[in-house]
């Protein structure tokens, strides 16, 4: 049995925003078609968000976002974050809620 819980994160939503836009631009970039992935930008950000914050299991990701472990793990890859983590750093520091 497990017990549902709704939880909030330090951040502000212009951060998840931004790195939903990020990865957006990412998706386009690769020419990656609508519909192929099983989480939209914006959950995608927030499961990766999770992870650099929380240090939330990947298997937990997974599992509250009803993906496949080894999809999580893909999702969480900062393959794409890398080109980018300074600008997300940045505006994740300044967005964190007091």
């Amino acid at each position: 049995m497990s017990v549902t819980y709704a939880a909030i994160l330090p951040v502000r939503e212009v951060a998840v925003s931004f790195l939903s836009g990020l990865l957006h631009a990412e998706r386009q970039r690769l020419g990656t078609r609508a519909g192929t992935r099983s989480l939209g930008c914006f959950k995608q950000a927030v499961l990766v968000i999770r992870w650099l914050i929380d240090g939330t299991r990947i298997s937990q990701l997974a599992s509250d976002n009803t993906i496949s472990r080894s999809t999580g793990y893909a999702y969480h890859s900062l393959r794409c974050l890398r080109t980018m983590w300074g600008r997300f750093r940045n505006s994740l520091s300044i967005s964190r809620s007091p």
